[in-house]
């Protein structure tokens, strides 16, 4: 017997031991991930194993150029939030074993000691009791089922993850394709007010114009330069910011090539009411928020099984002075269940208030995203009538120009007026993209899916 105390002793310490894992030195880890961070890069062997088993993987790895759908799976894999959400689903998944596991049995050693006992035996005596519960009222199958909504929430909040950093991303990559084409633009227009400068300089030179125009064209170039060396600086800007939202540094980026064929056009706004089903349909949030109020009742209902108590069963052993002897005990717990019911009630109304309180949000989201992607698809609209007169003023000015109509400084006046407007459509279109990019992320759906018969 004294064996078996000690062996259950060891067997105990052991547990415990087990417990006492090594655990990683805080600053080290820093040190590390902030080593491994600057590290990342787009043609590593781990984000080729990535995309190679990637429903849809590229031709080619690393890809030619980087299109918004490859760099929005760049960061699902690198992005620590997206890791957040896969590590609460591992809790929830984790927690449908402590669900399932019930409560714990306990043995207990219940030494003893006998006063007046014969001369030449120990009046000591060892003893081993156990507590078996036996649960009642189905309390494991309620926690389970509540465990499992806990775990297709978690699914939900990992997607709705995933589209924020996608929404990031996207509007990341818009900024940077933004930023550049106006670098482009605005080195074009700094070349034809310098060309026109020194046009009007010589007009100047041979009496046939006053200082003061010169003096506004030089003004004007002087700007169109302040505009060109600022926008390098936004263009450095934005590109650090698509290499934050993709979760790389940004040298990481040296030497990419990015591609949108579709940048420069907006689809059609589609009806409010298939947007506000398909919202409602494909929200994992809205959905997220419905699976805890079906995860709060069954709460509920585990609180109110608590109300029949569960049975224990305390079966015992000693062995005293050479005699084996044996008990059984059957313990009833008390229940005090009126607490815990009227909590897990309130916590159900509290999750049906959200569900309420999220949905309403969705179909306000929805409203707004539609209304103002609409006006921005309005708007493109009447400036490519704007930009369409302008390269038609620009077309007719190079054929004036060859036939000796007008001169060089009429043409530039106009190719000018043309790079203003390619400015302004650009404005737009940018803003366009991000409003698209709002009312996708509403539905979180993208627009081509919702087309059909209306």
């Amino acid at each position: 017997m004294k064996r078996i105390s000690i062996s259950l002793a060891a067997l105990l310490l052991g547990g415990c031991m087990a417990l006492q894992a090594r655990r990683p030195d805080p600053a080290t880890h820093a040190l590390a991930r902030a080593a491994s961070f600057r590290a990342r890069t787009l043609d590593s062997a781990s984000l080729r194993r990535y995309f190679a088993h990637l429903a849809s993987p590229p031709a080619a790895f690393p890809p030619r150029t980087w299109t918004l759908p490859l760099l929005s799976e760049v960061a699902l894999y690198y992005r620590p939030d997206v890791a957040q959400a896969r590590a609460r689903m591992e809790i929830a998944q984790a927690g449908r074993i402590v669900a399932g596991s019930g409560p714990a049995a306990r043995i207990a050693l219940t030494p003893g000691y006998a006063f007046g006992s014969p001369a030449g035996t120990s009046p000591w005596f060892p003893g081993i009791a156990l507590d078996l519960p036996i649960e009642t009222a189905g309390k494991r199958a309620f926690r389970l089922a509540a465990a499992d909504r806990r775990i297709a929430a978690a699914h939900l909040d990992l997607q709705t993850t995933s589209w924020h950093v996608g929404h990031q991303v996207h509007d990341a990559l818009v900024a940077y394709i933004w930023q550049q084409r106006r670098a482009s633009l605005l080195q074009i227009e700094v070349t034809l007010r310098a060309e026109l400068l020194r046009l009007l300089r010589q007009r100047l030179a041979a009496g046939a114009l006053s200082e003061p125009e010169t003096l506004t064209a030089a003004l004007a170039l002087d700007r169109a330069r302040l505009g060109a060396q600022a926008q390098r600086g936004k263009l450095l800007g934005a590109r650090l910011a698509l290499a934050a939202a993709v979760g790389v540094p940004g040298r990481a980026l040296d030497g990419i090539k990015f591609s949108w064929p579709g940048f420069s056009r907006l689809p059609a706004v589609p009806p409010e009411p298939r947007l506000q089903r398909a919202g409602l349909a494909n929200r994992t949030d809205v959905q997220s928020a419905l699976l805890h109020v079906l995860e709060a009742d069954d709460d509920v209902r585990v609180a109110e099984a608590g109300a029949c108590p569960d049975v224990h069963l305390g079966p015992g052993y000693k062995w005293d002075q050479g005699e084996n002897k044996i008990s059984l005990a059957l313990s009833v717990a008390i229940p005090q269940a009126r607490g815990p019911i009227a909590e897990a009630r309130a916590r159900r109304d509290l999750a049906a208030a959200t569900f309420d309180r999220q949905q309403d949000q969705a179909i306000g989201q929805i409203e707004q995203a539609r209304a103002a992607y609409g006006s921005a698809v309005a708007e493109l609209d009447e400036v490519d009538e704007t930009l369409s007169a302008a390269r038609q003023h620009d077309r007719e000015i190079e054929q004036r120009f060859s036939a000796g109509q007008v001169d060089r400084v009429e043409l530039d006046d106009a190719k000018l007026e043309a790079v203003v407007a390619q400015l302004t459509r650009l404005d737009v279109v940018a803003n366009g993209q991000n409003s698209l990019e709002r009312l996708q992320a509403a539905i979180q759906t993208p627009l081509s899916a919702l087309e059909g018969p209306k």
